[in-house]
């Protein structure tokens, strides 16, 4: 009667790990990137979006929210030549689904900090994020 309330308790732990785990890829994805609380965010190809020194307040529920550095580009005159400029920024991914049999944050928003100190919205990815 032991073994069984030890491994229902074992199970109640495990088991709510397991089902948490949820991934985001990005658009690019380099070698030995983490999917699972990944610190830096790929978010275009042409590297005119990254959010790098992710800090992570809440992730594997419905929304994945986080902190960190954006460096994003005007594109003005074009992407290629425009100054890059560097933020603060709130990081908020959601909209989970399924798919290679595993879970994935499909939406991304990015909220940028301005020199008034308010965010503003930088982009709402209108993509689906997850690999399938």
């Amino acid at each position: 009667m032991r073994r069984i309330g030890l491994a229902i308790a074992v199970l109640l732990i495990v088991v709510p790990a397991a089902v948490a785990q949820v991934h985001f890829e990005g658009a690019v994805l380099p070698p030995h990137t983490r999917t699972v609380r990944p610190s830096n965010l790929y978010l275009s190809v042409d590297g005119t979006l990254f959010v790098g020194k992710v800090h992570w307040t809440a992730w594997g529920g419905k929304v994945a929210k986080g902190w960190g550095l954006a460096e994003f580009h005007g594109c003005n005159p074009n992407c290629a030549s425009a100054p890059a400029h560097h933020a603060r920024a709130l990081v908020r991914l959601s909209n989970i689904r399924r798919c290679k049999s595993k879970r994935w944050y499909s939406k991304v928003t990015v909220l940028t900090r301005r020199a008034s100190g308010r965010f503003r919205l930088y982009r709402t990815a209108p993509t689906n994020w997850a690999p399938c």
